[in-house]
């Protein structure tokens, strides 16, 4: 919530929709990539041993970043056409937003595979710190820095993919 009020305070509606839209394109095609995602959380507390368990997080992990780089490909290539149907924002700005989210389809799948990870090995305190604390305050952060030092849309956008990275580390 805090988010949205600082991204359409700071930048209007117009720009947080050209925003909305394009990561939602995104979201679409993350969660077809998510669809082996739920199986980490049944079955990694069900391994033997860690050597089973490191296998059942390298495979899964490899699975959804290969999917996800993927569709983030396909995303990026489509850009032109999928923008040409929509007629928002400032001329280019959401082709850029789409860009920008296509090429950070890996680190959106990488911070929420580590959280699944952190859901089937049962570490709720990780867990919690890291996407219900961490991720939506570095987001903020992120959205206070590129509406107060950039006035950008797009330099938000960046900030979000970047955090998705640092938090999923």
């Amino acid at each position: 919530v805090a988010f949205t009020a600082v991204m359409t305070n700071g930048l209007g509606a117009a720009a947080y929709g050209v925003f909305a839209l394009a990561r939602r394109s995104q979201a679409y095609l993350l969660h077809l990539a998510f669809g082996f995602k739920s199986g980490l959380s049944r079955y990694l507390p069900n391994a033997d041993d860690d050597v089973e368990r490191d296998a059942l997080v390298t495979f899964a992990s490899v699975l959804l970043l290969g999917v996800s780089a993927l569709f983030g490909a396909a995303l990026y290539v489509s850009t032109p056409t999928i923008a040409g149907l929509v007629d928002v924002g400032r001329p280019g700005q959401f082709r850029t937003l789409l860009r920008a989210f296509a090429v950070g389809m890996p680190a959106m799948t990488w911070l929420f595979t580590v959280g699944e990870v952190m859901r089937g090995l049962e570490a709720v305190g990780p867990l919690t710190l890291t996407m219900r604390v961490g991720f939506p305050l570095a987001q903020l952060a992120v959205a206070g820095v590129g509406v107060v030092a950039f006035d950008s849309v797009i330099a938000v956008a960046v900030g979000v993919v970047a955090t998705y990275a640092a938090v999923g580390v």
